[in-house]
């Protein structure tokens, strides 16, 4: 019902198709006996349930032979007595010690109650699965669904005592995506840092090397501030709410950004390693390699974006699953050659000078 509301006061764009696996509900006989009336009248809760059970779905009394095969016979009250709890009260079961006619009514009580014709169980709870679907234009995903459940739950929990919420489906598959590219991403950040610690025979400069995929990341979560900001407060349609939002092949697209941002430093520490090693002076070195190794760095990095920015701008029409990967390659690999040619430079120098000191 919270979730239905939503979806039609608009909070919840694109959410359609909510359901349940709860079933029609059926109207259900319910016998509740009364243990301390029947043990007054010398009866045990098993026979009282025996009782029930016969009066309700027939007791067996015998085969009857018909020809070759044998029939099953079932004595049961008629359907009007067994349906009807005025009438199932008044049903004798036994005799009473003072010799009356032991009834229903005199051992418990029964009613009509709406029950769920089906009853779902996983392991030994009870269970009902909601499911909806997210419009192909909606600018939300499973994974804000579930923070809008979890933000509602909070305050609604103490409302319903031993009930539990499980998240599934989509949201679950997205965030085991989203743990599997994090696996990757730290796997791969590992293994560039060992090559170059090997290539490079020291452990500093790879690490100067690696603040790279940092500028990266830098780049790729301003981009998308400044895109939800924009989305927010200009008009609507100018920026696509899609742009702002952190999707797996956003995660991809850093992931893949990695490797990229990463030569970019090679080139340019490998090169300054080059000049001090034919006997410039540091302050030289840095000079010299900001000035040769500028045109191809930009070069790379202009290719690269000239490449991805139909993608980044949606043309020839906007994808929400790949536009925004674009979009966080761009700001990543922008921000990234930037802080490169400016700061990474700066931290070699100061790494040099602590060496020396």
């Amino acid at each position: 019902d919270h979730l239905a509301g939503r979806a039609a006061d608009g909070s919840l764009p694109g959410l359609t198709d909510l359901r349940d696996d709860a079933g029609a509900r059926s109207a259900r006989l319910v016998f509740r006996p009364d243990p301390e009336r029947a043990a007054r009248f010398g009866l045990t809760p098993m026979q009282v349930v025996s009782f029930v059970a016969g009066a309700s779905e027939g007791a067996y009394v015998g085969e009857f032979r018909q020809a070759q095969d044998d029939v099953p016979m079932v004595v049961r009250l008629a359907e009007e007595v067994a349906d009807d709890p005025a009438l199932l009260t008044q049903v004798p079961i036994a005799l009473a010690p003072e010799g009356r006619a032991l009834r229903f009514g005199d051992v418990g009580s029964l009613a009509v109650e709406q029950r769920p014709a089906q009853l779902t169980r996983r392991d030994y709870r009870r269970t009902i699965t909601i499911t909806g679907d997210l419009a192909p234009d909606s600018p939300l995903s499973a994974i804000h669904l579930d923070a809008a459940v979890k933000a509602w739950w909070t305050g609604a929990a103490a409302a319903h005592p031993g009930v539990d919420l499980a998240f599934g489906g989509e949201a679950q598959s997205t965030a085991r995506s989203y743990a599997s590219l994090l696996t990757a991403l730290v796997v791969a950040i590992f293994v560039i840092y060992v090559v170059l610690a090997t290539q490079f025979r020291s452990y500093a400069q790879p690490a100067l090397i690696m603040t790279n995929v940092l500028f990266g990341f830098i780049g790729v979560t301003l981009m998308m501030a400044v895109l939800g900001v924009c989305a927010m407060l200009l008009p609507e349609g100018w920026v696509r709410p899609e742009r702002a939002m952190f999707t797996v092949q956003t995660f991809i697209a850093i992931v893949g950004l990695t490797g990229m941002v990463v030569s970019e430093g090679i080139v340019l520490v490998e090169f300054i390693n080059g000049r001090r090693g034919e006997g410039l002076a540091l302050e030289s070195a840095l000079i010299t390699a900001g000035h040769q190794r500028l045109r191809p760095i930009l070069m790379a990095t202009t290719t690269t974006i000239a490449g991805l920015l139909p993608m980044a701008i949606g043309l020839p029409e906007f994808s929400v699953a790949w536009s925004p990967m674009a979009t966080a390659f761009v700001a990543g690999l922008t921000m990234s050659t930037a802080l490169t040619l400016v700061v990474l430079p700066a931290g070699y120098l100061l790494l040099a000078r602590g060496r020396a000191g």
